[in-house]
């Protein structure tokens, strides 16, 4: 599998369905991170939702969870959440 990655890339029109999962250790300054990313008009959410994945319907649960928390609106391209582990 390879990977091409275009910096300054043009994002292709049309609605997308993507996601992005920030994965954190606790104190990491990953909320900063979140918030960061979650001020760029293409993404949606940048809160930890406490949600597990395990496949295609759980990130369908998290954009339903994120347009509940935005009274129905999804603006972005993208849905973002933070997954932070804690310590043992």
């Amino acid at each position: 599998m390879g990977y091409k990655i275009e910096y300054g890339a043009q994002l292709k029109s049309g609605r997308s369905h993507g996601y992005i999962l920030v994965v954190s250790h606790m104190r990491s300054f990953s909320s900063l991170l979140c918030h960061i990313l979650g001020s760029h008009g293409e993404i949606s959410g940048y809160s930890e939702t406490h949600r597990s994945y395990l496949g295609r319907f759980d990130l369908q649960g998290l954009r339903r969870r994120v347009q509940e928390t935005t009274r129905g609106v999804v603006a972005g391209k993208y849905v973002l959440d933070k997954i932070s582990r804690q310590s043992a």
